[in-house]
């Protein structure tokens, strides 16, 4: 359980980032489709399900929500991962060899810093003008 270890606005939780791509073998029948019915794009970050509400009950996260990975960037969380995974975030890169130079890495998830509630601000974000963090 992530009670206790997660709180809006304070406290984070450390998760294994990586990154995907929209290629049919890292995705469903829909690859340029979030699981937000958006679509993909620099700025989307996809979350293990045991971070998301829609899919655990208590979770801290939900579609919508910008988040901030700590020394990284911000991001819109608006993908789920493969059920198979916890404590993960995937960020969404437009081709295989961006995901690559990626890698995988640690860092600390925090947030949610409010629902992203208009396009503008989504393209913000996206574009690394638009903070997370207040």
């Amino acid at each position: 359980s992530l009670a206790g270890e997660i709180a809006p606005f304070g406290l984070g939780v450390s998760v294994i980032v990586s990154g995907y791509t929209s290629r049919p073998e890292e995705t469903d029948a829909t690859p340029f489709i979030t699981a937000a019915n958006t679509t993909t794009r620099r700025g989307v970050l996809a979350l293990s399900r045991d971070l998301v509400r829609r899919y655990t009950p208590g979770a801290p996260f939900e579609f919508g929500d910008v988040v901030h990975l700590h020394g990284i960037g911000d991001f819109v969380v608006e993908d789920v991962m493969n059920e198979r995974y916890q404590r993960h975030a995937d960020i969404w890169f437009e081709s295989l060899p961006q995901a690559r130079e990626f890698g995988r890495r640690r860092a600390v998830l925090t947030g949610p810093y409010g629902p992203v509630d208009d396009l503008r601000r989504v393209a913000e974000v996206a574009a690394g003008r638009g903070k997370a963090a207040p």
